[in-house]
């Protein structure tokens, strides 16, 4: 089997379904018996597990993805744009 080495967004780009944002939740997990086996690390390792769904340019859902994040591996920093001016 061989393994896919192109970028995904080039990929949906090419396709039509240019991604313009994505939406993700992160949350603290623990690894499990299989999450620790596929990350090489102990069973009960502290994770961060984030879920994400990319849209293209007219909002419609074009990728999901699952992903776990060793925190002592990886550094996640997250951009929270305000609501703008508020009237008031």
């Amino acid at each position: 089997m061989k393994a896919f080495s192109r970028s995904l967004y080039k990929l949906l780009g090419e396709r039509g379904h240019d991604v313009d944002h994505a939406r993700a939740v992160l949350a603290p997990v623990i690894a499990d018996a299989e999450l620790a086996g596929i990350l090489q690390v102990p069973i009960g390792t502290p994770l961060q597990n984030l879920k994400q769904v990319d849209y293209d340019t007219i909002g419609r859902p074009v990728m999901r993805s699952l992903e776990w994040h060793v925190p002592s591996v990886i550094e996640l920093r997250v951009y929270r744009r305000g609501p703008g001016q508020v009237p008031g």
